[in-house]
């Protein structure tokens, strides 16, 4: 569901979190608050509802898995942990390393994070390949036979969060029993912890 493209509201962020709870499993969200360093936002009541059942009853009554970007204020001094969104214990929030495994010079601190993963940040030009739109629409504009349907410059805790998203989804290939407080355990447990 895009929750980016334009304002949104409480019910229809609602409607995201529990949007097809026993088919989709994983939710990977990189949209939220803007990243000032001076804004204190969070879910609305529906919203923060909306949560909780996914996390309760998703997955057949073993949680559905929210992952949720950190935030990219880290420049401006924001802080990971003034994005409600980002904060809340039913949500995975997600911080990025750059290719040196060091955090990402945007990548906001905050005690909510739970893990960090490979995005963009030395360089502008050393970024996350991904797919793109095709031709005019995408940020790649050069023909398909040339690599136009790729990106390589895809970052930030956006890119980070689908990252984390993807280890999520073969941890519950291996073990779709798994509970949404398991895996945020063994996400916690397993991750690496640089110099």
């Amino acid at each position: 569901m895009r929750l980016i493209a334009a304002a949104t509201t409480d019910a229809r962020e609602a409607e995201a979190m529990t949007y097809l709870p026993q088919l989709i499993e994983i939710k990977s969200n990189s949209w939220g608050p803007n990243d000032t360093g001076i804004l204190l936002e969070g879910p609305g009541p529906v919203t923060l509802t909306a949560l909780q059942t996914a996390t309760s009853s998703g997955r057949g009554g073993k949680g559905s898995i929210i992952l949720r970007a950190g935030g990219n204020g880290g420049d401006v001094q924001d802080n990971s942990n003034h994005d409600g969104y980002a904060n809340s214990i039913y949500t995975i929030a997600i911080g990025a390393t750059d290719s040196a495994g060091r955090q990402s010079y945007y990548s906001e601190p905050g005690s909510n994070l739970v893990v960090c993963a490979p995005s963009s940040g030395i360089t502008d030009t050393l970024g996350i390949t991904t797919t793109d739109r095709t031709g005019t629409l995408g940020y790649n504009t050069a023909s398909t036979a040339s690599g136009g349907d790729y990106a390589n410059d895809f970052g930030g805790t956006s890119s980070a969060t689908p990252s984390a998203t993807g280890v999520v989804a073969v941890m519950l290939e291996k073990n779709p029993n798994l509970g949404w407080r398991d895996v945020q355990e063994i996400v916690i447990r397993t991750a690496a912890r640089p110099p």
